[in-house]
């Protein structure tokens, strides 16, 4: 399992475990021990399991056994202004409907539905009202997951909406370092996942990022000799995958580091029952961890997929590539949609 591949019968393990999380017809689970939500995503979006399997099981090349009810499920939360609403009433903010109208529709384009109402007008009032004088009160993943929900619709991001997400992202790079900066002082468990959220929010934009060949060498400096990127947070080796695959021009040394990556995944974090956990830390299986795991095993070439670059809208980009990857879906104009 530590080389080049993963056999179809382990890769049928990761399915049948994916498989087993559906929870009636419609809902999916985030695991299957109970009351278990996992350690990230899971913990406050309901659709995120829906979402995650349906990506998965997209990339796999395995159908969906649920296709319409889930479909569904997920429309089930959307409101009358657009958004997405998390059923826990502790995610009331506008930060909780970004993050669950992002996933939500992300669910929703693997499976081949669409949204019941347009989600667009939330979208623009919420992009343009991220503040711009106080970085620090504006969620720093918001701008990347707004940008994305705009992608999935397949419409163009207005220009003054790319504009504004782009300058909340410029108030928070380091001169001296490139890193974009989430918290002080700089631990890499904040600057891993705030830079690959502005890499993505610049690529939405059809943006240069500043400092790219900078930020390139500084992931590749910082995998653990494990082959992960733990010290970047819950998703921070799948993070630094994305990132390397989308800066680099993908020869064999970035290459062989995600496959090290990949051996450090199937060798710590895979779990008898199939499924995947998060740090290699013994913890229960959970799909949020399965699902960006996979991701990092697909990038480093270990798992087939069918999918290709034209299918760059999935996930948090594990189809993405350099060179290929630039996005001109912004609107030449700034009239209200």
């Amino acid at each position: 399992m530590t080389n080049h591949c993963v056999s179809p019968a382990d890769i049928r393990k990761m399915v049948d475990y994916l498989l087993v999380l559906q929870d009636g017809k419609r809902d999916w689970r985030a695991s299957t021990c109970d009351d278990y939500l996992g350690i990230s995503d899971c913990l406050y979006n309901d659709t995120s399991a829906a979402a995650y399997v349906a990506e998965l099981l997209l990339t796999l090349g395995v159908d969906h056994p649920n296709r319409e009810q889930t479909i569904d499920f997920i429309n089930a939360r959307q409101t009358a202004e657009g958004y997405f609403k998390p059923l826990d009433p502790r995610c009331a903010s506008r930060w909780y409907h970004a993050h669950s109208t992002w996933k939500s529709l992300r669910g929703l384009r693997a499976l081949g539905g669409k949204p019941k109402c347009d989600p667009r007008p939330f979208l623009r009032e919420h992009s343009l009202g991220l503040g711009l004088d106080d970085p620090a009160r504006s969620n720093p993943y918001a701008p990347d997951m707004l940008a994305g929900s705009y992608d999935l619709l397949g419409e163009p991001m207005p220009r003054q909406v790319a504009d504004h997400l782009v300058a909340l992202y410029e108030a928070r790079v380091d001169p001296l370092t490139g890193w974009f900066v989430q918290s002080t002082p700089y631990p890499f468990c904040s600057l891993n996942p705030i830079t690959f959220h502005a890499m993505r929010t610049y690529k939405y934009a059809g943006r240069e990022m500043p400092n790219p060949d900078l930020l390139l060498e500084w992931f590749m400096r910082m995998q653990d000799r494990d082959g992960s990127w733990t010290g970047g947070g819950v998703h921070g080796t799948c993070n630094a995958a994305v990132v390397i695959r989308t800066l680099s021009d993908n020869s064999e040394p970035y290459r062989a580091v995600l496959r090290r990556a990949g051996a450090w995944i199937l060798e710590s974090c895979w779990n008898e029952d199939g499924g995947f956990n998060h740090m290699g830390d013994g913890k229960p299986s959970e799909v949020d961890a399965c699902y960006f795991h996979i991701a990092t095993l697909v990038m480093a070439g270990m798992i087939p997929t069918p999918l290709t670059v034209a299918n760059r809208w999935i996930g948090v980009g594990h189809m993405w590539l350099n060179g290929v990857t630039e996005f001109a879906n912004v609107a030449a104009d700034q009239r209200p949609i």
